[in-house]
């Protein structure tokens, strides 16, 4: 039972982070409502499933973005020149928005919301380890809050 628990609460967790109409926080509040025993259980799957989801998000910005460095090198020099500058400023811009405490931040309050934090860390030079483990403390946090604080809320 515990098993088959923790698989649909990661894959509702990776469906959650790929899907944005698909709410991660209800199913933490309905994790709530299993018994405390499992609790831990389905609120680390579903961190996990996730943090799975956001990794994609930030391949796929990562690699979207390797294939734009590679066209716009390709340019004529006139546009080079242009290219290089705009690129600078971008990259300045996403590096200091995109640091690890910010996607720590934004895993565990939401805002800014996670996926477009994850596609901006795909951009950037951030480390991939250190993003996923932001990510994941940052969402275990968020669904232990929730499902642990309703439960004593609601059965205390």
């Amino acid at each position: 039972m515990s098993e088959a628990l923790a698989v649909l609460s990661l894959l509702a967790g990776l469906v959650s982070a790929l899907l944005p109409f698909v709410n991660a926080e209800a199913l933490a509040v309905g994790a709530s409502k299993t018994s405390r025993e499992h609790l831990p259980l389905v609120v680390v799957a579903l961190a996990a499933g996730q943090t799975i989801g956001k990794l994609v998000l930030f391949e796929i910005a990562s690699r979207a973005a390797q294939r734009l460095a590679a066209r716009t090198h390709r340019r004529p020099i006139r546009l080079r020149t242009i290219s290089r500058i705009a690129t600078r400023h971008v990259a300045g811009l996403q590096a200091a928005s995109s640091r690890l405490p910010v996607v720590a931040i934004s895993a565990l309050t939401g805002l800014p919301p996670l996926a477009a934090v994850a596609v901006a860390a795909g951009t950037t030079q951030i480390n991939r380890t250190g993003f996923v483990a932001a990510c994941f403390v940052g969402r275990t946090l968020r669904f232990a809050l929730i499902a642990y604080g309703l439960t004593f809320i609601f059965f205390h």
